[in-house]
């Protein structure tokens, strides 16, 4: 995949998943260095992910062949403030918004 689509090796190694269905032509990156508890919010970053790849942010409609990049994260210590109830409503948020700022690329 690094030589194909002229990614970074070790991006190709930190793919959290691929949607829709686990097979689609959105993908996950996780892009970041050193953040504590990052592991624990994985599946939460997913289905958020997930729904944001079934309805996109204009139209509700299923998006294609998008790449997000996890860069950087602050996570509170204290565990019961990263459950689903806070995460997946906060990240759909922001993937909305990388796609609504973002500039087009082929």
């Amino acid at each position: 995949m690094s030589s194909q689509y002229g990614w970074d090796v070790n991006d190709t190694k930190k793919i959290w998943c691929f949607e829709p269905e686990e097979s689609g032509a959105n993908v996950l990156v996780d892009c970041t260095k050193g953040i504590a508890y990052l592991n624990e919010i994985k599946d939460h970053m997913k289905s958020a992910f997930t729904w944001v790849s079934q309805e996109g942010a204009m139209c509700a409609e299923p998006i294609r062949g998008v790449r997000f990049n996890l860069m950087d994260c602050k996570l509170i210590t204290d565990h019961v403030h990263r459950g689903a109830g806070q995460l997946v409503p906060a990240a759909r948020r922001v993937y909305y918004a990388a796609q609504l700022t973002a500039e087009t690329r082929l």
